[in-house]
């Protein structure tokens, strides 16, 4: 079987801030190209092997690759027992801005899709996605797509005037990961509904460019917030915990804590409430890297249980 991944085009780009996830909240414009990476697909019945070969030998062919983690993720979330046999022929040039990544993971799982019958919903497509990377679902879909992260809209859009594009590759790349990580780290604030009020009004007086203000999250979507967040700001008891067996640095915003083994190495550090502490603690780096796996148990305790009870 064979699919086609079709480059995208940003004709408008503005970051917002560095989002959960490594990724960086935008507001864009993006449009397919015709110019596309060419897969060619082979089901490996009663196998879970997954197989990854490519034109280009500068691309990775091992679970790094993009199209390994599709395929992995896609086996796991949809209990497929095939195995996978991927041949890429590049023409997407690479570090050129045009989504050749995401647009194979896109073309990926089409394939999934269609040959499963899967009938991916659209929030399944955006949250399947940008669990491989930000543009995946945006390439999935193949329209001309206005985006803006901030405000939660993502739309179709038919783009006035018609336009022709001259694209210039030149003989080297520029690594979007490494161009993004020049940029600020937003902050992800979940607001409690009895300050909602008070969060709007400073949001019409002030203009936040880093910060992100999101509805209350769930228990799962907060260990998802957890788990990628590069540190947590809080005064909650139990997240000063969740995050130290994520392995995520915490700054609590209180003179003492219930889990004071987690204050070893500043992986938990106390801070008064006013803004140049929590500055300062936030940008504090004299933090050790190794965290105790053992100091909380080992994650076996429903199997345990389950034993004693069974």
């Amino acid at each position: 079987m064979k699919y086609n991944a079709y480059a995208k085009l940003n004709i408008l780009l503005n970051v917002h801030g560095k989002y959960f996830n490594d990724y960086h909240s935008i507001e864009s414009i993006m449009l397919p190209v015709n110019l596309y990476d060419e897969l060619d697909i082979e089901i490996i019945s009663g196998s879970s092997d997954i197989i990854i070969e490519c034109s280009d030998k500068q691309i990775p062919q091992d679970e790094n690759n993009i199209l390994y983690k599709c395929a992995k993720l896609f086996q796991n979330k949809f209990k497929i027992r095939d195995g996978i046999k991927i041949y890429l022929h590049k023409n997407i040039p690479t570090q050129s801005g045009l989504g050749g990544e995401s647009a194979d993971a896109a073309s990926l799982m089409h394939f999934y899709n269609d040959t499963y019958k899967l009938d991916l919903s659209f929030d399944s497509i955006f949250y399947l996605g940008r669990l491989l990377s930000w543009d995946v679902p945006i390439c999935y879909l193949q329209k001309c797509i206005y985006i803006n992260d901030k405000t939660n809209v993502c739309e179709v859009i038919v783009p006035k005037p018609p336009l022709y594009f001259l694209l210039i590759k030149p003989d080297f790349g520029i690594s979007t990961k490494k161009a993004f990580e020049k940029l600020e780290y937003p902050v992800i604030f979940p607001v409690h509904p009895r300050i909602r009020k008070f969060i709007d009004r400073l949001m019409d007086k002030n203009h936040y460019r880093n910060i992100c203000f999101v509805e209350p999250l769930g228990y799962l979507e907060m260990l998802y917030f957890t788990d990628n967040a590069i540190k947590v700001i809080t005064d909650s008891g139990g997240l000063q915990k969740e995050a130290y067996i994520m392995h995520k640095n915490v700054v609590t915003l209180r003179n003492q804590t219930e889990w004071v083994e987690t204050l070893e190495g500043n992986h938990n550090i106390l801070c008064t409430i006013d803004g140049k502490s929590i500055i300062e603690a936030v940008q504090r780096t004299d933090i050790k890297e190794h965290f105790d796996d053992c100091l909380y148990g080992n994650g076996n305790a429903a199997e345990k249980m389950c034993k004693i009870l069974f």
